[in-house]
């Protein structure tokens, strides 16, 4: 199911490059998707305290929650696999 998504996601992490610019897009991502997140939250609180249904804020607030934290995961998950790809770029002193 998740077959081509994967595939792409390995070319993409064996190109520095490709690797790079992912970093840089997905931390913009991230920053965006927190902010939503923020911004649904404040809205379903808001709505919880004047007493009308948040059913719709509370499943967008946590859809945007778990969209950011997938961005996180995929954002450190690449910061590692370019440190790694550092590291082994070093030829070690003898």
């Amino acid at each position: 199911m998740f077959k081509t998504s994967d595939l792409r996601f390995e070319k993409m992490t064996t190109d520095t490059a490709r690797r790079r610019a992912a970093i840089t897009d997905l931390s913009e991502r991230r920053t965006w998707f927190f902010w939503i997140a923020v911004v649904t939250s404040i809205c379903m609180i808001s709505t919880s305290w004047f007493g009308e249904s948040g059913t719709s804020h509370v499943f967008v607030a946590s859809m945007a929650w778990i969209l950011f934290l997938d961005i996180e995961s995929k954002v450190r998950l690449l910061r590692v696999i370019d440190r790694l790809h550092k590291s082994l770029d070093e030829t070690p002193v003898a």
